[in-house]
C-alpha cells in the first residue's frame, strides 16, 4: 500500500509545481497560498507553529512522500499551540474547507505529526423548547474537514483538543466535537485497514 502511494504521488510530481518549505516559501501557509490546484507543498523536517488552511486541491507532504521513511513523519511537525482565539476562529492544526466556488475538493495530507491543535470555532443554530439558540463550540483539534473530501495518509495525530469555548477559560483536556479530527460533512469517514502502528490514515468520501 505504501509503495503504491509513493509511486502515484511521485508520478504526479512530474506534472505539477513543487513549492518547498522553507526553501521557496517561509511558512507552510505561504506555500499553500502560492500553490495552484494539483501542486505539491513539500515541507522540510522541523517544527512549524502554524494553523494552516487548505481550500484547494493540493498535496501537502513531508519528505515521507519522497522516500517513505517514518523518520520524516516524526520529525515534520505541525504544532497548533500558537493559536490566538481572539484573532482567528481557525485553531485546528490543519483546516480543510471548500473553496468559495463550492466545488468538492480532494486535498492530500501526507507524512506529518499533527499536535496541540485546539479546534476551529463553529456557531450552530439549534432548536430548543424556548426557540432557536445559537451555540458555539470548537471542532477538530488536529484536523478539521468542512464540506470537502481530504485524503489523509501516514500522519501521527496526538495531543489535540479544544481548550476555549466562548471564553478563555480552560474547559478540560478534551473537546466537544472531535479532539483528533472533526468532519463537518454528511458522509462518514472511511478508515484504511492497512494501519501501521502509531499512524492515522483515513479517506473522506464524497458528501451530498
Amino acid at each position: 500500500m505504501k509503495n503504491i502511494l509513493l509511486f502515484s504521488t511521485l508520478f504526479s510530481l512530474l506534472f505539477s509545481a513543487v513549492h518547498r518549505v522553507p526553501h521557496d516559501r517561509e511558512t507552510i501557509q505561504d506555500g499553500i497560498d502560492a500553490a495552484a490546484s494539483g501542486d505539491t507543498v513539500l515541507v522540510d523536517d522541523g517544527i512549524y507553529f502554524e494553523n494552516v488552511v487548505i481550500d484547494k486541491e493540493i498535496t501537502l507532504a513531508s519528505y515521507f512522500l519522497i522516500d517513505g521513511e517514518d523518520s520524516h513523519m516524526n520529525a515534520t511537525i505541525i504544532d497548533g499551540s500558537d493559536y490566538d482565539y481572539l484573532s482567528s476562529s481557525y485553531g485546528s492544526c490543519v483546516l480543510f474547507r471548500s473553496p468559495y466556488s463550492g466545488d468538492l475538493i480532494y486535498p492530500q495530507l501526507i507524512g506529518f505529526t499533527i499536535q496541540n491543535g485546539t479546534g476551529t470555532r463553529v456557531r450552530e443554530t439549534i432548536q430548543t423548547p424556548t426557540g432557536e439558540e445559537i451555540i458555539t463550540y470548537y471542532m477538530g483539534g488536529g484536523i478539521m474537514a468542512d464540506h470537502c473530501a481530504p485524503i489523509v495518509n501516514h500522519n501521527r495525530i496526538r495531543n489535540n483538543g479544544v481548550r476555549f469555548v466562548g471564553t478563555d477559560e480552560q474547559r478540560g483536556p478534551g473537546t466537544q466535537r472531535g479532539g483528533g479530527a472533526g468532519f463537518n460533512n454528511s458522509d462518514n469517514v472511511e478508515f484504511d485497514e492497512d494501519l501501521r502502528e502509531g499512524s492515522a490514515r483515513f479517506i473522506l468520501r464524497d458528501h451530498h
